[in-house]
């Protein structure tokens, strides 16, 4: 039978060893519990519990079983109370189908950028053309940009535009077709072509800060 300092109950040589602080920093160790000693402070039961555990549905499925009368936003849309937000999007992960109808909610979820604004940017770059016919009557192929405080600095900047971007026609309310991806094939901001393309428009050339010719891109 073991004695009784072996059983873990502090005996009289232990207590005198105490006064030792020496001792006591190693002989502490021997009074604590069990798991306590270098281990996590779980049962068996709590670890058997744990393992049993069903693993967390992944996304996909997650996706498919809430699909019912909910949109299903892209892969790298990360949905929560707020609504969708947008992480860093490269611009080869998102693809729109020509001739059919976005949301400007759809096409900010894919592309970022302005819900309102007729030239969304997004970090400095136009990321999109979302046009109207009541203002420029020969979109896409012929944009005219408004004057205005913003308005002429932002024309400026897609006039001098180097990359395609889509671009959208507003086919009814709330209702953008999209058209393509286009690029600046040139731009004009005073003279007779500048005169001549606003002409039957019903804008008068005051309104107009640029001309700009969109062309589809291969």
């Amino acid at each position: 039978m073991r004695k009784p300092s072996d059983q873990g109950a502090p005996s009289t040589e232990d207590f005198e060893s105490l006064k030792n602080p020496q001792a006591w920093r190693h002989r502490k160790i021997r009074f604590c519990r069990p798991e306590r000693r270098g281990r996590p402070h779980h049962s068996a039961a709590s670890i058997r519990n744990h393992r049993r555990r069903a693993p967390c549905p992944s996304s996909a499925s997650r996706r498919e079983a809430s699909a019912g009368n909910r949109m299903i936003w892209p892969n790298h849309i990360k949905k929560d109370w707020r609504g969708p937000r947008i992480k860093s999007v490269p611009e080869a992960n998102y693809m729109f189908i020509l001739g059919c109808d976005y949301t400007r909610v759809e096409i900010h979820a894919y592309i970022g950028g302005s819900l309102v604004s007729c030239l969304p940017t997004r970090k400095g770059a136009i990321v999109a053309a979302c046009l109207s016919t009541t203002f420029s009557p020969r979109a896409p192929e012929v944009v005219l940009c408004g004057r205005g405080v913003r308005t002429s600095a932002v024309s400026a900047q897609f006039a001098r535009q180097q990359t395609p971007i889509p671009v959208f026609v507003k086919s009814a309310s709330s209702r953008w077709q999209y058209r393509g991806q286009f690029f600046i094939a040139g731009s004009f901001s005073s003279g007779p072509q500048f005169e001549s393309f606003i002409a039957g428009s019903g804008r008068s050339v005051a309104s107009v800060s640029h001309v700009v010719i969109l062309k589809r891109s291969e």
